[in-house]
């Protein structure tokens, strides 16, 4: 999905792009918009909750919940007196006020509850800031012809923690991935089911070098 670019402020393009993975019935669940006269951008990477649940009729929850928020967030960033911080938590709460409004979205457990990542460019007073929150990407394309990478890392990190956490707790008790994601987070059941098979082959592996 690309998002025509504006040209109005001046010497920006905005530009977007996401991916929707190949199979049967797969949906993008990502959205991004520019703000009419071209000063503030916004995209949101859609992420259903973990046990996958839907209470929106017609469409999947992340993808409701990535349009409704992208939105929101526009409509804040685009007043140039308000700041990052100020706008993304207070279109956070409405688009949850009105998600929950949906039937059947109460009864739904947080890990249930759609979510997404955000990047979010605006472009006041001759330079352009940029606010990232989860593990969005914003690629910039510098007049001199080199381009910068701005990435918020902490969600990588978090994640690269919990598995060693895990992967030490498997080693040292000689058992599964699996074995170790349900002692230590038992409240996440399906938390990166492929990722865990990934490490379970790592761990079968150093099994064998060291009877080797």
């Amino acid at each position: 999905m690309t998002t025509p670019s504006s040209t109005t402020a001046p010497y920006v393009r905005w530009e977007s792009n996401t991916w929707t993975g190949s199979g049967e019935g797969r949906i993008n669940e990502d959205f991004a918009l520019v703000e009419p006269a071209g000063l503030c951008a916004v995209l949101v990477d859609g992420a259903t909750g973990l046990t996958k649940a839907n209470v929106v009729a017609g469409e999947s929850d992340a993808a409701w919940f990535a349009r409704n928020l992208t939105r929101e967030l526009v409509a804040g960033l685009s007043d140039p007196d308000t700041t990052a911080e100020e706008v993304f938590p207070a279109a956070g709460a409405r688009v949850a006020a009105r998600f929950r409004g949906i039937p059947g979205a109460s009864e739904l457990q947080r890990i249930d509850e759609p979510n997404g990542s955000v990047a979010a460019l605006r472009w006041t007073g001759g330079f352009a800031t940029i606010a990232l929150l989860g593990d969005c990407t914003v690629v910039a394309l510098m007049a001199d012809g080199s381009t910068r990478v701005f990435h918020d890392d902490t969600l990588t990190k978090l994640d690269d923690l919990n598995y060693e956490r895990m992967y030490a707790w498997a080693t040292e008790r000689g058992a599964t991935m699996a074995e170790a994601r349900r002692a230590l987070n038992p409240r996440f059941p399906r938390l990166c089911d492929s990722r865990i098979r990934r490490v379970d082959l790592r761990l079968r592996g150093d099994a064998l070098r060291a009877a080797g």
